[in-house]
């Protein structure tokens, strides 16, 4: 999913991935030294598992981007929910 939107919308990366108040990815946790092994394993996880194998056809998910060319990945303004069809 992440490559997903950082390939329909270049120029961004994706920073933290939430499910109303729950965190599915946030990369300054995932990028911390020690944190290899499990960042992978949450990258290489279908959406569907992460989330708990919902019964639901989609969830609404909050995403932060930051720009690629901003080495601290400041926050951009106006991302919409993104909408995600697990069946």
């Amino acid at each position: 999913m992440l490559a997903s939107v950082e390939e329909k919308y270049p120029g961004i990366t994706v920073t933290d991935v939430l499910r109303g108040s729950s965190a599915i990815f946030v990369r300054a946790l995932m990028n911390a030294p020690g944190k290899e092994k499990e960042r992978e394993q949450t990258l290489n996880t279908k959406m569907a598992e992460l989330l708990g194998n919902p019964e639901d056809k989609y969830v609404d998910l909050t995403i932060a981007c930051g720009l690629k060319t901003d080495e601290s990945l400041t926050s951009v303004e106006g991302i919409p929910p993104l909408r995600v069809f697990l069946r």
